[in-house]
Protein backbone atom coordinates (compact mmCIF):
# COMPACT_ATOMS: atom_id res chain seq x y z
CA UNK A 1 0.00 0.00 0.00
CA UNK A 2 1.31 3.11 -0.98
CA UNK A 3 0.38 7.15 0.20
CA UNK A 4 0.05 10.09 -1.97
CA UNK A 5 -0.21 13.81 -0.58
CA UNK A 6 -4.21 14.85 -1.18
CA UNK A 7 -2.87 18.32 -0.58
CA UNK A 8 -4.38 18.92 2.64
CA UNK A 9 -1.19 17.79 4.53
CA UNK A 10 -2.30 14.40 4.90
CA UNK A 11 -1.81 11.27 3.25
CA UNK A 12 -4.32 8.92 2.23
CA UNK A 13 -3.84 5.14 1.38
CA UNK A 14 -4.47 3.68 -2.26
CA UNK A 15 -5.75 0.45 -1.55
CA UNK A 16 -3.24 -1.95 -3.95
CA UNK A 17 -5.10 -5.26 -5.66
CA UNK A 18 -3.93 -7.93 -2.95
CA UNK A 19 -1.15 -10.68 -3.96
CA UNK A 20 -2.21 -14.82 -3.24
CA UNK A 21 1.34 -17.20 -2.23
CA UNK A 22 1.24 -20.71 -1.83
CA UNK A 23 4.08 -22.17 0.23
CA UNK A 24 5.15 -25.70 -0.15
CA UNK A 25 6.19 -28.09 2.74
CA UNK A 26 9.64 -29.83 1.36
CA UNK A 27 9.41 -32.48 4.11
CA UNK A 28 5.78 -33.55 3.45
CA UNK A 29 6.63 -33.54 -0.34
CA UNK A 30 9.67 -35.72 0.11
CA UNK A 31 7.86 -38.17 2.11
CA UNK A 32 4.69 -38.82 -0.36
CA UNK A 33 7.51 -39.16 -2.91
CA UNK A 34 9.22 -42.19 -1.00
CA UNK A 35 5.74 -43.67 0.07
CA UNK A 36 2.66 -44.09 -2.17
CA UNK A 37 0.26 -44.79 0.27
CA UNK A 38 0.99 -41.35 2.21
CA UNK A 39 0.62 -39.82 -1.59
CA UNK A 40 -2.61 -40.99 -1.53
CA UNK A 41 -3.50 -39.93 2.04
CA UNK A 42 -2.35 -36.51 1.08
CA UNK A 43 -4.05 -36.91 -2.33
CA UNK A 44 -7.37 -37.48 -0.53
CA UNK A 45 -6.69 -35.04 2.14
CA UNK A 46 -6.40 -32.22 -0.60
CA UNK A 47 -9.33 -32.88 -2.50
CA UNK A 48 -11.30 -32.97 1.55
CA UNK A 49 -10.13 -29.82 2.05
CA UNK A 50 -10.65 -28.53 -1.82
CA UNK A 51 -14.23 -29.88 -1.03
CA UNK A 52 -14.43 -27.76 2.03
CA UNK A 53 -13.81 -24.59 0.57
CA UNK A 54 -15.68 -24.91 -2.11
CA UNK A 55 -18.85 -25.41 0.68
CA UNK A 56 -17.38 -22.63 2.50
CA UNK A 57 -17.57 -19.97 -0.76
CA UNK A 58 -20.42 -21.19 -2.32
CA UNK A 59 -22.79 -21.99 0.66
CA UNK A 60 -21.46 -19.82 4.08
CA UNK A 61 -19.79 -17.24 2.25
CA UNK A 62 -22.86 -15.48 0.07
CA UNK A 63 -24.47 -15.74 4.07
CA UNK A 64 -21.58 -14.24 5.59
CA UNK A 65 -21.19 -11.00 3.26
CA UNK A 66 -23.74 -8.58 2.90
CA UNK A 67 -25.39 -8.81 -0.36
CA UNK A 68 -24.92 -5.41 -2.73
CA UNK A 69 -28.61 -4.22 -2.58
CA UNK A 70 -28.59 -3.88 1.10
CA UNK A 71 -26.05 -1.14 2.70
CA UNK A 72 -23.09 -2.39 4.80
CA UNK A 73 -22.96 -2.65 8.14
CA UNK A 74 -20.07 -4.67 9.51
CA UNK A 75 -20.63 -6.06 13.31
CA UNK A 76 -17.39 -4.45 15.34
CA UNK A 77 -15.07 -6.97 16.33
CA UNK A 78 -11.92 -6.65 18.48
CA UNK A 79 -9.09 -5.15 16.58
CA UNK A 80 -6.81 -7.95 17.64
CA UNK A 81 -6.31 -9.94 15.20
CA UNK A 82 -8.83 -13.05 15.16
CA UNK A 83 -7.81 -16.65 16.10
CA UNK A 84 -9.33 -18.17 13.21
CA UNK A 85 -11.57 -18.12 10.47
CA UNK A 86 -13.94 -15.15 11.10
CA UNK A 87 -17.90 -16.66 11.09
CA UNK A 88 -21.05 -15.06 9.62
CA UNK A 89 -21.77 -11.50 11.37
CA UNK A 90 -18.39 -11.45 13.11
CA UNK A 91 -18.70 -14.19 15.46
CA UNK A 92 -15.38 -16.02 15.90
CA UNK A 93 -13.89 -19.35 17.19
CA UNK A 94 -11.33 -20.15 19.41
CA UNK A 95 -8.72 -17.16 21.03
CA UNK A 96 -6.75 -14.68 18.69
CA UNK A 97 -4.38 -15.03 16.30
CA UNK A 98 -1.70 -13.31 15.45
CA UNK A 99 -2.91 -12.76 11.62
CA UNK A 100 -5.18 -14.07 9.43
CA UNK A 101 -4.19 -16.57 6.99
CA UNK A 102 -3.93 -15.27 3.23
CA UNK A 103 -5.35 -18.06 2.05
CA UNK A 104 -9.13 -16.93 3.81
CA UNK A 105 -8.70 -13.79 1.95
CA UNK A 106 -12.01 -12.91 0.57
CA UNK A 107 -12.21 -10.82 -2.63
CA UNK A 108 -15.08 -9.08 -1.86
CA UNK A 109 -14.75 -8.06 1.26
CA UNK A 110 -10.91 -5.99 0.43
CA UNK A 111 -13.15 -4.67 -2.45
CA UNK A 112 -15.90 -3.44 -0.26
CA UNK A 113 -13.30 -2.09 2.19
CA UNK A 114 -11.79 -0.07 -0.39
CA UNK A 115 -15.52 1.51 -1.94
CA UNK A 116 -16.23 2.23 2.07
CA UNK A 117 -12.89 4.14 2.20
CA UNK A 118 -13.19 6.14 -1.01
CA UNK A 119 -16.81 7.29 -0.10
CA UNK A 120 -15.43 8.28 3.33
CA UNK A 121 -12.55 10.05 2.14
CA UNK A 122 -14.91 12.17 -0.49
CA UNK A 123 -16.98 12.81 2.37
CA UNK A 124 -13.93 14.25 4.34
CA UNK A 125 -12.57 16.01 1.30
CA UNK A 126 -16.23 17.94 1.15
CA UNK A 127 -16.25 18.82 4.91
CA UNK A 128 -12.61 19.85 4.62
CA UNK A 129 -13.34 22.15 2.06
CA UNK A 130 -16.10 23.69 4.30
CA UNK A 131 -13.09 24.34 6.83
CA UNK A 132 -14.59 22.06 9.24
CA UNK A 133 -11.32 21.70 10.92
CA UNK A 134 -12.54 25.61 12.55
CA UNK A 135 -15.87 24.64 13.94
CA UNK A 136 -15.55 21.03 14.46
CA UNK A 137 -12.34 20.20 15.37
CA UNK A 138 -12.48 17.50 18.06
CA UNK A 139 -14.72 15.30 15.61
CA UNK A 140 -12.39 16.10 12.24
CA UNK A 141 -9.81 14.50 14.51
CA UNK A 142 -12.04 11.67 15.70
CA UNK A 143 -12.76 11.42 11.95
CA UNK A 144 -9.01 11.36 11.57
CA UNK A 145 -8.02 8.52 13.76
CA UNK A 146 -10.97 6.26 12.91
CA UNK A 147 -9.66 6.59 9.15
CA UNK A 148 -6.36 5.57 9.75
CA UNK A 149 -7.25 2.74 12.16
CA UNK A 150 -9.17 1.39 9.49
CA UNK A 151 -6.01 1.62 7.23
CA UNK A 152 -4.19 0.16 9.73
CA UNK A 153 -6.67 -2.85 9.95
CA UNK A 154 -6.64 -3.10 6.10
CA UNK A 155 -3.18 -3.84 5.72
CA UNK A 156 -3.63 -6.21 8.47
CA UNK A 157 -6.16 -7.67 5.90
CA UNK A 158 -8.79 -7.19 8.78
CA UNK A 159 -11.62 -5.79 6.76
CA UNK A 160 -14.06 -6.33 9.07
CA UNK A 161 -12.20 -4.07 11.64
CA UNK A 162 -11.46 -2.29 8.29
CA UNK A 163 -14.60 -1.24 7.17
CA UNK A 164 -16.40 -0.46 10.70
CA UNK A 165 -13.67 2.15 11.13
CA UNK A 166 -14.37 3.51 7.97
CA UNK A 167 -18.29 3.03 8.06
CA UNK A 168 -18.30 4.67 11.64
CA UNK A 169 -16.35 8.06 10.00
CA UNK A 170 -18.71 7.82 7.20
CA UNK A 171 -21.36 8.35 9.95
CA UNK A 172 -19.36 10.97 11.64
CA UNK A 173 -19.27 12.56 8.33
CA UNK A 174 -23.00 12.30 7.56
CA UNK A 175 -24.04 13.91 11.38
CA UNK A 176 -21.73 16.93 10.80
CA UNK A 177 -23.23 17.20 6.98
CA UNK A 178 -26.55 17.19 8.91
CA UNK A 179 -25.80 19.58 11.75
CA UNK A 180 -24.21 22.42 8.99
CA UNK A 181 -27.91 24.46 9.14
CA UNK A 182 -27.43 24.50 12.58
CA UNK A 183 -23.93 25.53 12.77
CA UNK A 184 -24.85 28.05 9.82
CA UNK A 185 -27.76 29.32 12.26
CA UNK A 186 -25.76 29.44 15.22
CA UNK A 187 -23.11 31.31 13.54
CA UNK A 188 -25.17 33.85 12.18
CA UNK A 189 -26.61 34.34 15.13
CA UNK A 190 -23.27 34.68 16.78
CA UNK A 191 -22.23 37.21 13.95
CA UNK A 192 -25.27 39.38 14.45
CA UNK A 193 -24.97 39.32 18.90
CA UNK A 194 -21.22 40.76 17.95
CA UNK A 195 -22.34 43.25 15.51
CA UNK A 196 -24.90 44.56 18.26
CA UNK A 197 -22.38 44.30 20.56
CA UNK A 198 -20.22 46.64 18.50
CA UNK A 199 -17.30 43.79 18.15
CA UNK A 200 -16.85 44.16 14.20
CA UNK A 201 -13.45 41.17 14.59
CA UNK A 202 -15.85 39.30 15.97
CA UNK A 203 -18.59 39.38 13.86
CA UNK A 204 -16.46 39.21 10.89
CA UNK A 205 -14.87 35.79 11.89
CA UNK A 206 -18.49 34.54 12.74
CA UNK A 207 -20.02 35.06 8.93
CA UNK A 208 -16.35 34.37 7.28
CA UNK A 209 -16.99 30.87 8.77
CA UNK A 210 -20.55 31.04 7.61
CA UNK A 211 -19.30 31.74 4.09
CA UNK A 212 -16.60 29.25 4.18
CA UNK A 213 -19.73 26.59 4.51
CA UNK A 214 -21.95 28.22 2.20
CA UNK A 215 -20.95 30.55 0.13
CA UNK A 216 -24.15 32.42 -1.18
CA UNK A 217 -25.17 32.65 2.59
CA UNK A 218 -27.17 36.21 1.93
CA UNK A 219 -27.38 37.19 5.50
CA UNK A 220 -24.02 36.06 5.79
CA UNK A 221 -22.78 38.45 3.10
CA UNK A 222 -25.08 41.08 4.57
CA UNK A 223 -23.41 40.69 7.88
CA UNK A 224 -19.63 40.53 6.97
CA UNK A 225 -20.16 43.83 4.75
CA UNK A 226 -21.69 45.14 8.35
CA UNK A 227 -19.12 43.96 10.05
CA UNK A 228 -16.34 46.19 7.38
CA UNK A 229 -18.26 49.20 8.34
CA UNK A 230 -19.13 48.94 11.96
CA UNK A 231 -16.23 51.03 13.48
CA UNK A 232 -17.29 53.90 11.80
CA UNK A 233 -21.08 53.89 11.98
CA UNK A 234 -21.00 52.89 15.72
CA UNK A 235 -18.18 56.17 15.49
CA UNK A 236 -20.78 57.98 14.22
CA UNK A 237 -23.99 57.25 16.02
CA UNK A 238 -21.44 57.85 19.20
CA UNK A 239 -21.68 61.54 17.45
CA UNK A 240 -24.54 61.66 17.15
CA UNK A 241 -25.77 60.75 20.67
CA UNK A 242 -22.75 63.58 21.98
CA UNK A 243 -25.04 66.02 20.10
CA UNK A 244 -27.74 65.01 21.74
CA UNK A 245 -26.63 65.43 25.24
CA UNK A 246 -26.05 69.26 23.76
CA UNK A 247 -29.85 69.29 22.24
CA UNK A 248 -28.50 70.10 19.12
CA UNK A 249 -30.84 67.83 17.79
CA UNK A 250 -30.57 68.66 13.89
CA UNK A 251 -26.81 67.53 13.90
CA UNK A 252 -27.70 64.36 15.34
CA UNK A 253 -30.45 63.50 13.02
CA UNK A 254 -27.80 64.25 10.52
CA UNK A 255 -24.55 61.74 11.89
CA UNK A 256 -27.58 59.16 12.46
CA UNK A 257 -28.83 59.38 8.96
CA UNK A 258 -25.11 59.42 8.07
CA UNK A 259 -24.66 55.99 9.80
CA UNK A 260 -28.12 53.91 8.29
CA UNK A 261 -26.80 55.54 4.99
CA UNK A 262 -23.69 53.48 5.69
CA UNK A 263 -25.22 50.41 7.37
CA UNK A 264 -29.36 50.62 7.21
CA UNK A 265 -29.12 48.39 11.09
CA UNK A 266 -26.72 50.78 12.34
CA UNK A 267 -27.03 50.02 16.31
CA UNK A 268 -29.31 52.04 17.64
CA UNK A 269 -29.51 54.66 15.16
CA UNK A 270 -32.97 53.68 13.45
CA UNK A 271 -34.32 53.82 16.69
CA UNK A 272 -32.63 56.63 17.68
CA UNK A 273 -33.95 58.70 13.99
CA UNK A 274 -37.41 57.74 15.01
CA UNK A 275 -37.53 58.34 18.51
CA UNK A 276 -36.03 62.31 17.57
CA UNK A 277 -38.36 62.26 14.78
CA UNK A 278 -41.22 61.74 17.40
CA UNK A 279 -40.30 63.98 20.25
CA UNK A 280 -39.64 66.92 17.41
CA UNK A 281 -43.24 66.11 15.92
CA UNK A 282 -44.92 66.19 19.36
CA UNK A 283 -43.32 69.69 19.73
CA UNK A 284 -45.21 70.46 16.65
CA UNK A 285 -47.92 69.20 17.79
CA UNK A 286 -48.60 71.51 20.47
CA UNK A 287 -47.43 74.39 19.15
CA UNK A 288 -49.75 73.73 16.50
CA UNK A 289 -52.70 73.30 18.57
CA UNK A 290 -51.41 76.21 20.98
CA UNK A 291 -51.94 78.82 17.95
CA UNK A 292 -55.21 77.21 16.89
CA UNK A 293 -56.72 77.98 20.08
CA UNK A 294 -54.97 81.37 20.47
CA UNK A 295 -56.48 82.03 16.92
CA UNK A 296 -60.33 79.94 18.37
CA UNK A 297 -60.20 82.93 21.07
CA UNK A 298 -59.97 85.52 18.61
CA UNK A 299 -62.57 84.19 16.65
CA UNK A 300 -60.44 83.48 13.86
CA UNK A 301 -61.92 80.38 12.78
CA UNK A 302 -60.30 79.94 9.76
CA UNK A 303 -56.84 80.59 10.79
CA UNK A 304 -57.76 77.89 14.09
CA UNK A 305 -58.81 75.31 11.43
CA UNK A 306 -55.49 75.30 9.82
CA UNK A 307 -53.62 75.27 12.46
CA UNK A 308 -55.85 72.38 13.89
CA UNK A 309 -55.44 70.66 10.81
CA UNK A 310 -51.92 70.73 10.92
CA UNK A 311 -51.69 69.21 14.33
CA UNK A 312 -53.92 66.41 12.84
CA UNK A 313 -51.35 66.09 10.29
CA UNK A 314 -48.64 65.08 12.79
CA UNK A 315 -51.16 63.18 14.83
CA UNK A 316 -54.17 62.43 13.31
CA UNK A 317 -55.39 59.69 16.32
CA UNK A 318 -55.10 62.22 19.12
CA UNK A 319 -58.32 62.58 20.28
CA UNK A 320 -57.75 66.63 21.45
CA UNK A 321 -57.33 67.35 17.99
CA UNK A 322 -61.04 65.91 16.88
CA UNK A 323 -62.42 67.68 19.65
CA UNK A 324 -60.22 71.43 19.04
CA UNK A 325 -61.89 70.68 15.21
CA UNK A 326 -65.31 69.90 16.45
CA UNK A 327 -64.97 73.38 19.12
CA UNK A 328 -64.14 75.01 15.98
CA UNK A 329 -66.97 74.21 14.04
CA UNK A 330 -69.78 74.80 16.61
CA UNK A 331 -68.15 78.38 17.70
CA UNK A 332 -67.89 79.72 14.18
CA UNK A 333 -71.11 78.01 13.08
CA UNK A 334 -72.80 80.16 16.55
CA UNK A 335 -70.70 82.86 15.67
CA UNK A 336 -72.13 83.34 11.85
CA UNK A 337 -75.71 82.16 13.18
CA UNK A 338 -75.39 85.77 15.62
CA UNK A 339 -74.14 87.52 12.63
CA UNK A 340 -76.33 86.87 10.37
CA UNK A 341 -79.36 86.72 12.90
CA UNK A 342 -77.89 90.72 14.06
CA UNK A 343 -77.68 91.74 10.41
CA UNK A 344 -81.11 90.68 10.06
CA UNK A 345 -82.82 92.44 13.14
CA UNK A 346 -81.17 95.82 12.21
CA UNK A 347 -82.68 95.45 8.18
CA UNK A 348 -85.85 94.84 9.78
CA UNK A 349 -85.33 98.27 11.79
CA UNK A 350 -84.31 99.79 8.66
CA UNK A 351 -87.40 98.32 6.80
CA UNK A 352 -84.91 96.31 4.87
CA UNK A 353 -86.70 93.46 4.29
CA UNK A 354 -85.20 91.47 1.40
CA UNK A 355 -81.46 91.73 3.25
CA UNK A 356 -83.16 91.17 6.73
CA UNK A 357 -84.84 87.31 4.38
CA UNK A 358 -81.15 86.77 3.02
CA UNK A 359 -79.44 86.85 6.37
CA UNK A 360 -81.84 84.96 8.24
CA UNK A 361 -82.12 82.28 5.29
CA UNK A 362 -78.53 82.38 5.89
CA UNK A 363 -78.79 81.43 9.43
CA UNK A 364 -80.96 78.79 9.14
CA UNK A 365 -78.57 77.32 6.61
CA UNK A 366 -76.33 76.89 9.38
CA UNK A 367 -78.79 75.32 11.64
CA UNK A 368 -82.46 74.82 10.35
CA UNK A 369 -84.02 74.27 14.31
CA UNK A 370 -83.53 78.04 14.65
CA UNK A 371 -87.84 78.54 14.82
CA UNK A 372 -87.51 82.06 15.37
CA UNK A 373 -85.55 82.74 12.82
CA UNK A 374 -88.24 80.79 10.48
CA UNK A 375 -91.04 82.57 11.60
CA UNK A 376 -88.86 86.04 11.26
CA UNK A 377 -87.40 85.14 8.02
CA UNK A 378 -91.41 84.17 6.96
CA UNK A 379 -92.84 87.74 7.96
CA UNK A 380 -89.26 89.44 6.21
CA UNK A 381 -90.41 87.61 2.80
CA UNK A 382 -93.96 88.98 3.12
CA UNK A 383 -92.95 92.64 4.22
CA UNK A 384 -90.51 92.80 1.18
CA UNK A 385 -93.38 91.30 -1.25
CA UNK A 386 -95.94 94.12 0.28
CA UNK A 387 -92.47 96.79 -0.46
CA UNK A 388 -92.24 95.94 -3.76
CA UNK A 389 -96.24 96.25 -4.69
CA UNK A 390 -96.08 99.44 -2.67
CA UNK A 391 -93.34 101.11 -5.08
CA UNK A 392 -94.70 99.71 -7.91
CA UNK A 393 -97.94 101.91 -7.61
CA UNK A 394 -96.56 104.44 -6.26
CA UNK A 395 -93.87 104.96 -8.90
CA UNK A 396 -96.63 104.33 -11.28
CA UNK A 397 -99.82 106.42 -10.18
CA UNK A 398 -100.73 107.10 -14.03
CA UNK A 399 -101.44 103.19 -14.23
CA UNK A 400 -104.38 103.48 -11.72
CA UNK A 401 -106.85 104.77 -13.73
CA UNK A 402 -107.15 101.43 -15.35
CA UNK A 403 -109.77 99.87 -12.89
CA UNK A 404 -107.97 97.07 -12.60
CA UNK A 405 -104.97 97.96 -11.50
CA UNK A 406 -106.48 100.67 -9.45
CA UNK A 407 -108.94 97.78 -7.52
CA UNK A 408 -105.44 95.61 -6.76
CA UNK A 409 -103.80 98.67 -5.90
CA UNK A 410 -106.60 99.15 -3.08
CA UNK A 411 -106.55 96.03 -1.52
CA UNK A 412 -102.73 95.78 -1.89
CA UNK A 413 -102.88 99.22 0.58
CA UNK A 414 -105.89 97.43 3.03
CA UNK A 415 -103.20 94.73 3.68
CA UNK A 416 -100.97 97.65 4.34
CA UNK A 417 -103.00 99.17 6.55
CA UNK A 418 -103.04 95.94 8.56
CA UNK A 419 -99.44 95.54 9.26
CA UNK A 420 -99.38 95.99 13.11
CA UNK A 421 -96.49 98.73 14.18
CA UNK A 422 -95.24 99.51 10.45
CA UNK A 423 -92.30 101.71 10.65
CA UNK A 424 -92.21 104.84 8.79
CA UNK A 425 -91.19 103.65 5.23
CA UNK A 426 -94.41 101.26 5.50
CA UNK A 427 -96.58 104.43 6.92
CA UNK A 428 -95.09 106.89 4.34
CA UNK A 429 -96.27 104.25 1.60
CA UNK A 430 -99.20 103.72 2.53
CA UNK A 431 -100.09 107.34 2.50
CA UNK A 432 -98.75 107.99 -0.69
CA UNK A 433 -100.67 104.93 -2.18
CA UNK A 434 -104.13 106.64 -0.54
CA UNK A 435 -102.89 109.92 -1.78
CA UNK A 436 -102.21 108.43 -5.68
CA UNK A 437 -105.71 106.37 -5.40
CA UNK A 438 -107.29 110.05 -3.99
CA UNK A 439 -105.78 111.63 -7.14
CA UNK A 440 -106.77 108.37 -9.52
CA UNK A 441 -110.44 109.19 -8.69
CA UNK A 442 -109.86 112.76 -8.78
CA UNK A 443 -111.31 114.81 -11.92
CA UNK A 444 -108.93 117.60 -13.45
CA UNK A 445 -110.39 120.34 -15.75
CA UNK A 446 -109.30 120.45 -19.23
CA UNK A 447 -109.74 122.97 -21.74
CA UNK A 448 -110.71 122.60 -25.24
CA UNK A 449 -110.47 125.38 -28.25
CA UNK A 450 -111.95 124.97 -31.73
CA UNK A 451 -113.14 126.79 -34.63
CA UNK A 452 -116.87 126.19 -33.95
CA UNK A 453 -117.30 124.26 -37.21
CA UNK A 454 -115.24 121.69 -36.27
CA UNK A 455 -117.17 118.24 -34.69
CA UNK A 456 -115.30 117.24 -31.34
CA UNK A 457 -115.61 114.07 -29.78
CA UNK A 458 -114.08 112.02 -26.97
CA UNK A 459 -113.39 108.86 -27.02
CA UNK A 460 -115.04 107.11 -24.24
CA UNK A 461 -116.31 110.00 -22.95
CA UNK A 462 -118.61 111.30 -25.80
CA UNK A 463 -119.35 113.82 -28.58
CA UNK A 464 -118.94 117.74 -27.92
CA UNK A 465 -120.38 118.99 -30.49
CA UNK A 466 -118.51 122.15 -32.22
CA UNK A 467 -117.61 125.19 -30.01
CA UNK A 468 -115.07 127.76 -29.78
CA UNK A 469 -113.91 127.17 -26.07
CA UNK A 470 -115.02 124.52 -23.48
CA UNK A 471 -113.74 123.04 -19.99
CA UNK A 472 -114.53 119.71 -19.17
CA UNK A 473 -113.43 117.44 -16.09
CA UNK A 474 -111.86 114.38 -17.15
CA UNK A 475 -109.88 111.67 -14.62
CA UNK A 476 -106.46 111.31 -14.93
CA UNK A 477 -105.20 108.42 -18.06
CA UNK A 478 -104.59 108.68 -21.16
CA UNK A 479 -107.83 110.10 -23.71
CA UNK A 480 -108.21 110.49 -27.26
CA UNK A 481 -109.53 113.37 -29.18
CA UNK A 482 -111.10 113.91 -32.91
CA UNK A 483 -112.37 116.42 -34.92
CA UNK A 484 -114.44 116.07 -38.21
CA UNK A 485 -115.85 118.73 -40.56
CA UNK A 486 -117.49 118.50 -44.00
CA UNK A 487 -114.88 118.50 -46.69
CA UNK A 488 -112.22 118.78 -44.58
CA UNK A 489 -109.23 115.96 -43.30
CA UNK A 490 -110.05 114.82 -39.73
CA UNK A 491 -107.77 115.47 -36.76
CA UNK A 492 -106.79 113.50 -33.87
CA UNK A 493 -105.29 114.59 -30.88
CA UNK A 494 -104.12 112.29 -28.01
CA UNK A 495 -103.33 113.58 -24.46
CA UNK A 496 -102.54 112.76 -21.23
CA UNK A 497 -104.59 113.91 -17.72
CA UNK A 498 -102.06 113.57 -15.26
CA UNK A 499 -103.44 113.33 -11.34
CA UNK A 500 -102.59 116.61 -8.85
CA UNK A 501 -102.08 118.78 -12.18
CA UNK A 502 -103.26 121.27 -14.27
CA UNK A 503 -105.01 120.05 -17.36
CA UNK A 504 -103.66 121.09 -20.38
CA UNK A 505 -105.26 123.21 -22.86
CA UNK A 506 -106.38 120.81 -26.05
CA UNK A 507 -106.86 122.79 -29.60
CA UNK A 508 -108.62 120.35 -31.94
CA UNK A 509 -109.92 121.98 -35.35
CA UNK A 510 -110.34 120.60 -38.83
CA UNK A 511 -107.89 123.00 -41.02
CA UNK A 512 -106.80 120.69 -44.02
CA UNK A 513 -109.51 121.36 -46.90
CA UNK A 514 -109.74 118.46 -49.66
CA UNK A 515 -108.75 119.62 -52.97
CA UNK A 516 -111.83 118.37 -54.72
CA UNK A 517 -114.52 120.83 -52.72
CA UNK A 518 -117.22 119.52 -50.79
Amino acid sequence: MSNDNDGRGKAHPIIEPATFTVKSDDARSQSTKTDPRLRVFVLASGIAFLTFTLFVVIVVLPRWVDSPETPLRVVAVDDRPATSATLKDGVTAEGPVDKAPDDLEIPEQRTNTQELLRGALEKLDALESMQAKSWAKTEMHVIRERIAEGETAYREKRYVAAQNAYLDSVERIDRLLEEIPDIVEKLTDAGNLALDNGNSAQAAAAFDQVLTIEPDNAAAKRGRARADTLDQVIALVGQAEGYERLQQTDKALAAYRQALKIDAEAPGALASVERIGREKREMAFRAAMSRGFTALHAESFGKARRAFEQAAKLDSNAPEVKAALKQVANEEASFKIERYLGVARKAEQAEQWKKAAVNYDEALKIDARLSSATAAKLIAERRHRLNVQLVAYIARPDRLANAGVYDEASRILENARTVVSPGKVLQRQVADLSRALTLARTPVAINFRSDNVTIVTIYRIGALGSFDNREVSLLPGQYTVVGKRDGYRDVRVEFEVKPAAQGPEITIQCDQQFAFGS
